[in-house]
């Protein structure tokens, strides 16, 4: 019995070091993602200096944006989530793409309960002629990302570390 006992003691042991190994590489890779999108501005202000144009002028479609507070109003009310659920898919997320993943599994749940989500993709067609998901639903998603993460709201940023992800 008490071999039993100090097996369990040992495994339990085991994965609280796991875990604290987990949340370790989580914090390593939110420094990793905030190092990345600050490269990436620099990268972008370099680009911009080498074609020699203004900022303005050069940069990249930014995604419209409502003063702080209003965009998650744009919501459709039949789309809305509760806020607290939205707060507990954010704190769980590691990352815009992650969040991104979270809320698509919320909102387009029958997809995954019926194994259906492989058939179909952010924007459709590709190689094995994937359905487009619902644009109503995409944009309600666009707007919780954003909202939580506006690194994303640069169309580059949106379709390398969001779209890239769950598609």
């Amino acid at each position: 019995m008490s071999g039993d006992n100090n097996y369990l003691k040992t495994i339990s042991a085991q994965l609280n070091g796991v875990q604290a190994t987990v949340n370790i590489l989580r914090q390593d890779l939110s420094l990793a993602n905030t190092k990345l999108d600050a490269a990436n501005r620099r990268l972008l202000r370099l680009e911009t200096l080498i074609k020699g144009g203004d900022q303005e002028a050069c940069r990249l479609e930014i995604r419209e944006q409502a003063p702080p507070g209003e965009d998650l109003n744009r919501i459709p009310e039949d789309l809305r989530i509760e806020e607290t659920i939205v707060s507990a898919l954010k704190s769980e997320a590691n990352n815009p793409g992650h969040f991104t993943c979270l809320l698509l599994k919320k909102m387009f749940a029958g997809l995954f309960l019926t194994g259906q989500r492989s058939e179909y993709n952010w924007f459709g067609g590709g190689q094995k002629g994937k359905k487009d998901l619902d644009a109503r639903k995409k944009k309600a998603i666009e707007i919780y990302v954003v909202h939580y993460y506006h690194e994303v709201k640069n169309t580059a940023a949106w379709r390398d570390r969001v779209v890239a992800r769950i598609n």
